[in-house]
């Protein structure tokens, strides 16, 4: 699915950002992040953008140790079964629904679930998922991560049923670069 990343930069003045440590966050402090800044729309809301095209996103936070991102979806826009790279992160629906399938590398299966909104959740490095809008409108979420992406591997089931990489892509955001090539990959990173 192609994206468009907002070149506007999107600097947010939220007391939450301005007092994050200067470490790695964990899970849980990514999903406390996207949640407290979902709550607060005022400051991102008139940022937000949906295009029927292709998914749209924008930064609104970087620090070496970590990145918010704002995202908007349009109905069946998704993200492709990946991981992010070696980050942690979380992210909350602020507006409409996403449905997730998510488990881990090497698994045999995927759970599935639907985030209305309000909706967060939070995941380690070998955290693999796919994110759809599933309508009936477009969709808004909030994305953390620590540190900051760089790659994604995007994931198959091999001839055991067991998801592995396929191949990665070095990434300076919530997608893929569409210049880059990719980079197979043979086992489970």
């Amino acid at each position: 699915m192609n994206a468009f990343h907002s070149r506007r930069p999107a600097i947010l003045f939220d007391p939450v950002l301005r007092s994050l440590p200067p470490r790695l966050l964990r899970p849980f402090e990514l999903e406390c992040l996207v949640r407290s800044l979902a709550a607060s729309d005022v400051r991102w809301r008139p940022l937000v953008r949906h295009d029927p095209r292709q998914r749209w996103y924008t930064r609104l936070h970087w620090t070496p140790t970590v990145e918010v991102w704002l995202l908007g979806w349009d109905v069946d826009q998704d993200t492709r079964l990946h991981d992010h790279g070696g980050s942690r992160g979380a992210f909350c629906v602020a507006d409409g629904r996403l449905h997730e399938e998510h488990g881990t590398a090497g698994a045999t299966h995927l759970r599935s679930r639907i985030h209305g909104v309000g909706s967060a959740a939070s995941f380690s490095t070998r955290y693999v998922h796919n994110l759809v809008d599933c309508g009936p409108g477009p969709a808004t979420s909030l994305h953390a991560y620590s540190p900051p992406l760089s790659l994604m591997r995007f994931y198959e089931l091999d001839e055991r049923a067991r998801l592995v990489a396929a191949y990665q892509l070095p990434v300076a955001g919530p997608e893929p670069d569409g210049q880059a090539l990719p980079v197979l990959l043979g086992e489970d990173p």
